[in-house]
């Protein structure tokens, strides 16, 4: 697949001799596609590992089909019921800003991209990571990577005590906080890591190719990581590679939904 970089910003380092492919008997061919209908995945029991975390990132390649529409990415909710307040995390796309917003713990604190820095291509893979920590400075304690470079264009998380528990698994390709569209594109290789992993960036994007997130030189074992189309045994199940903290996809069949389409 086409590897575009962030703007001009970036040099096209991808596919160079010993940055592709992983450790040994490590294969990626498959990705999950969802539709922006009615299809998503959504993982079980409730995701309490990062309730009162103030470190913490996540991590995925993702591929938008277009930049029309509010659309929710990802997210953890806190409240039981569909509720714009309900998100514990809500990742989505904003057209009107033209970038990434994720929000946590409600409306209040996010962390966003810069449309001067990156804006997508719709049908080209990138690679997220959006990571906190708290012995940042104020106004820099999350940021958010795109293909390895830090395109944060704000975050107002500061002194925030991310105090609310969950009260569901993990959502992708949808949440039930914010209304907005579910994701239409491709989402492969998503993680959550219980620590900020700004150190690790590069390690983790490995020059625009899936690396194995458990045999990386330096980079800590994520606490969940679901390789969203490879490994899958038996549909609907989309199974962990870590902690056995398992997925469903929702209202699709395994022929639609997990495509040979990858970073």
């Amino acid at each position: 697949m086409s590897k575009i970089g962030i703007g001009n910003i970036l040099p096209d380092i991808t596919n160079l001799p010993g940055q592709g492919g992983g450790g040994a008997g490590f294969t990626n061919t498959k990705s999950t596609l969802f539709d922006g209908v009615d299809d998503y995945a959504l993982s079980s029991p409730t995701y309490s590992e990062m309730d009162g975390l103030l470190d913490f990132a996540y991590s995925f390649w993702f591929k938008m089909d277009t930049l029309v529409g509010y659309q929710n990415i990802f997210g953890i909710s806190n409240q039981p019921q569909a509720d714009v307040r309900a998100q514990k995390t809500q990742l989505f796309w904003n057209p009107a800003t033209s970038r990434l917003q994720v929000y946590f713990d409600g409306l209040s604190y996010f962390c966003r991209t810069d449309a001067a820095l990156w804006t997508p291509v719709v049908g080209t893979w990138y690679h997220a990571l959006i990571t906190r920590s708290q012995s940042r400075l104020v106004n820099d304690r999350c940021r958010f990577y795109i293909n390895g470079s830090n395109v944060t264009e704000s975050e107002n998380t500061g002194g925030h005590i991310f105090n609310t528990n969950a009260t569901s698994g993990i959502y992708i390709g949808d949440n039930i906080g914010l209304p907005y569209s579910r994701f239409p594109g491709g989402i492969d290789e998503f993680a959550i890591y219980t620590q900020d992993m700004a150190d690790y960036v590069s390690e983790i994007y490995n020059g625009g190719t899936p690396d194995d997130l458990t045999n990386l030189a330096t980079a800590p074992v994520p606490d969940v990581w679901y390789r969203m189309g490879d490994k899958i045994v038996a549909w609907n199940n989309m199974p962990d590679q870590l902690v056995g903290n398992d997925a469903v996809t929702i209202n699709e069949i395994e022929s639609v939904m997990i495509v040979p389409d990858v970073p």
